[in-house]
């Protein structure tokens, strides 16, 4: 038995030794890494934190490392101590990244060098502290792929994570786009968003709305007047690896100066997860929803006002059962339901408003009774990006935090492009709502958050601190309901209790369908 046993241990650790050797991304041999330094802007009160780089592409990832490796820092800390509270073994951890390496090991084969170059020059200035799992290198190509993981997940009630984008018509027909980019960890990254404005040597310049670290593009637009940004989706279509699909977006704005190049970077990029792409093209006025999957596309030009969230539409996707779940157990047909009963004219004399209003609208569709943090809701108060393009103007209004509440600030980029510096030209104004009530929701928020974790292991002391100074806060959501009740039966055996509390989450209509399952198992 012993000798089995030690035979297993080998394997294992071979496995992980060869996991390590295949997964360790090696170092290019960079020739040119020449370029003028960065112009940093630094955060305030009232204004966006900014980059501007110019000059090859490993210097400008050189320059974005060093003025931003803090926040570097944070973000990768912040994040695996999500996976320490996910995995605590730090074995099984090692485990874990070895098989993720030995699965994507060879992800770095299809993305482009000019890519490649500004991670490894990000990658000097990434925490050392963090090599115990892997080189900086190998972990800024792996960050990369985090989307693409993180895509299984999208509009799960485990994490907070989901996107929308609404497309309105003025009354000469022109073009606004609005979007929420909900990716919620702590409110780091609605905190420390960065405009980044890229000159390259080869190629468009662009800005893209994205994160310390982060070459790929969630959100942006060229100087040609191409706007691009990404909404995670699910399909049965599968590929073990492919271009990540950031990585495409960027792309799409480093090489594309009309829709139809845009569309045929999409058909000929090799991805492995479904996306949902929206694509404006300012000089011809035209918006293009394109959805793809590893093995299928379909490409709808607007011809009207429109809505999308972070399920596939086309027929081709009619028999495909994991975007059936998406449509049918998830929040996104919910928010799609409620962002078309906003829609109701054709055009409107002011777009810009009424996209501000879609965008900040935090009601049910239907007239479902409903709380502030609705996931069903289009502003489920997690937005780490909410933008608004004005495409005949070209002007792009960008939130300033928390959340949607802020003002945002308008940049003509016409002139920002030229003068390769932010103009700010417009301001919208703030939300009803203050900072301060935002914060106190999300404190709230979490305790209902750190209360289920207690519960679960049979805390029940604690559980019941934190329902009391909740109720003391009048705070309301469905899952806090949920949670006076399930303490109510587990920790107090009061079971006539525990069904007037499941009875109330049940009425503010949870968003997920397996939610509102329990709830009513739990009132037969």
């Amino acid at each position: 038995m012993k000798n089995i046993l030690f035979s297993l241990l080998l394997i294992v650790c071979s496995l992980g030794i060869f996991a390590n050797y295949l997964g360790t991304a090696i170092p290019l041999d960079i020739k040119d890494g020449s370029g003028p330094p960065a112009i940093f802007i630094e955060r305030t009160a009232n204004s966006h934190r900014h980059i501007i780089l110019q000059g090859a592409s490993y210097h400008r990832g050189l320059e974005f490392g060093k003025y931003t490796s803090d926040v570097l820092r944070m973000q990768e800390t912040l994040m695996v101590s999500k996976l320490d509270q996910f995995i605590g073994n730090s074995f099984v951890q090692k485990i874990f990244f070895s098989t993720l390496m030995l699965w994507f090991h060879d992800v770095d084969k299809h993305i482009d060098r000019d890519s490649l170059e500004e991670m490894q020059g990000i990658s000097k200035y990434a925490p050392d502290e963090f090599q115990r799992l892997t080189t900086n290198y190998t972990r800024q190509i792996a960050y990369h792929g985090l989307h693409e993981v993180g895509q299984m997940f999208v509009d799960e009630d485990r994490v907070d994570m989901g996107c929308f984008v609404s497309a309105i018509q003025s009354e000469q027909n022109k073009w606004v786009i609005g979007r929420n980019f909900d990716f919620d960890i702590d409110g780091i990254f609605d905190r420390e968003k960065v405009m980044k404005w890229v000159y390259p040597q080869e190629g468009y310049a662009y800005l893209s709305v994205v994160w310390p670290g982060m070459v790929g593009v969630v959100s942006g637009i060229n100087d040609q007047g191409i706007y691009a940004s990404i909404n995670a989706a699910g399909s049965d279509d599968f590929s073990r690896v492919g271009t990540p699909t950031t990585i495409v977006v960027k792309n799409v704005l480093l090489k594309a100066r009309t829709l139809e190049e845009a569309i045929l970077i999409f058909q000929n990029a090799k991805t492995f997860i479904a996306e949902i792409f929206v694509i404006g093209d300012r000089k011809t006025n035209r918006v293009a929803i394109i959805e793809k999957s590893p093995a299928r596309m379909n490409v709808k030009i607007l011809t009207k006002s429109e809505v999308t969230a972070n399920h596939l539409e086309s027929e081709i996707w009619a028999k495909d059962t994991i975007n059936a779940k998406r449509k049918t157990e998830l929040t996104s047909d919910l928010r799609k339901k409620r962002g078309l009963e906003l829609i109701t004219e054709n055009t409107y004399k002011d777009p810009i408003s009424k996209t501000v209003q879609i965008l900040r609208d935090r009601s049910l569709f239907d007239g479902r009774q409903t709380h502030l943090g609705n996931r069903g809701a289009i502003d489920s108060m997690i937005a780490s990006q909410s933008l608004i393009y004005d495409m005949e103007k070209n002007i792009l209004f960008v939130n300033l935090g928390p959340g949607t509440i802020g003002k945002y600030l308008g940049y003509d980029l016409t002139a920002s492009f030229e003068k390769k510096y932010p103009v700010v030209v417009k301001e919208l104004s703030a939300d009803s709502m203050t900072t301060a009530e935002y914060i106190s929701w999300q404190d709230s928020m979490m305790k209902v958050i750190e209360g289920k974790r207690h519960l679960a292991k049979n805390e029940c002391r604690q559980t019941g601190e934190i329902l009391n100074l909740l109720t003391k806060k009048s705070f309301v959501h469905y899952d806090k309901s949920r949670l006076a009740g399930d303490y109510s039966m587990k920790c107090l055996d009061n079971s006539a209790q525990a069904k007037i509390y499941w009875k109330e989450a049940l009425a503010f209509y949870p968003p997920y369908e397996k939610q509102r399952r329990y709830l009513e198992e739990k009132l037969k």
